[in-house]
Order: C-alpha cells, then structure tokens, then sequence
C-alpha cells in the first residue's frame, strides 16, 4: 500500500521529469542550429578563402547563374558607405544581435534566437572579410540581380524570419 506522501513524492518527481524533458525538447533545436550555423560558417569561410586565392576563376552555371570573385566595400547590395564606418557599424549590430539572442534564449524563445544567430552567424562571417581585406567577399553570381555569399543569404533569411515571427505574435 502506498503512502499519501509517497505518492506526492512521485508526483513531484514525475513532473520534474517531464519539464526537463520538454526543456531538453526545446534546447535540441538550438543546439542543431548552433552545428548547422557552424557548417555553413566554415563553408562560406572556405568558398571565400578558395576565390581570393584564385581571382581569376569563374564558374559559369548557365540561366544566369555562377560563381565569381567580388569585394563588396559597401554595405548590403553594394550600398556605398566608408570603409571604417562600415567597420564599426557591423561592429555595432553583431553585438546588438548577440545581446538579442541571448535574451531570446533566457526567455526560451528559441525560434528567435535561431532566427537571430543565423543573422548573427552571417554578420560575423562578413565582419572577419571587412577586417581582413576591408571588404566583402562576394561570390554567388546571380546576373540578374547581384553578386552576394551564403552569409548574406543568413543575414537575408534570419531576418525574415524574425519578422515572420514578430508579426504572428502581434496578431
């Protein structure tokens, strides 16, 4: 026979159980994030690595598509801003994104803070080229619209889905 106060005992226990795995259940989502974030990082690390040691190579893909060597001084699609203060801007934002994340994940909104590592996981990718070579490195050929590089495509993505998100919540 068991006990009343056993049997709040597993009450209590089961109920620990279950809220850590359901915390476990919303940290495994980050943490895939946080490996595929660091795939695609060294990915367009090495793509730009591989076109500024070969400058001359092009990689024509046919229908408008391929793949180039451009630096980018600017900021986003090209947008003429000086060197230093384009340094120091991307300075700025990375660690206001970082700050963000972090809150995100505190509060357990873990759908923000991937949308936001992923901006924040192409921020810095750009932000080694600016200090490495003063600007971006570009490299997918779009010919119709522009020449850009997988962390701008981060950046891109990252940021709609937070306003994606931000917009569901508001309605």
């Amino acid at each position: 026979m068991v006990k009343r106060n056993d049997e709040i005992k597993l009450g209590e226990s089961l109920s620990k159980y279950f809220e850590a795995k359901e915390s476990q259940k919303r940290r495994r989502p980050s943490l895939v994030f946080l490996f595929t974030g660091l795939i695609i990082f060294l990915i367009d690390r090495g793509v730009k690595n591989y076109f500024v040691a070969n400058p001359e190579i092009a990689i024509d893909l046919g229908a408008g598509f391929g793949f180039r060597l451009q630096t980018n001084e600017g900021v986003a699609f090209g947008l003429p801003l000086p060197g230093m203060l384009a340094l120091g801007l991307a300075i700025v934002l990375t660690i206001i994104l970082i700050h963000f994340i972090i809150k995100s994940l505190r509060q357990e909104e873990v759908g923000e803070a991937v949308a936001l590592g992923a901006v924040t996981v192409g921020a810095i990718s750009n932000l080694i080229d600016r200090v490495r070579f003063g600007a971006v490195i570009d490299y997918i050929d779009v010919r119709w619209f522009t020449v850009f590089n997988l962390a701008d495509a981060m950046i891109t993505l990252g940021v709609l889905a937070a306003l994606i998100m931000a917009f569901r919540r508001q309605s």
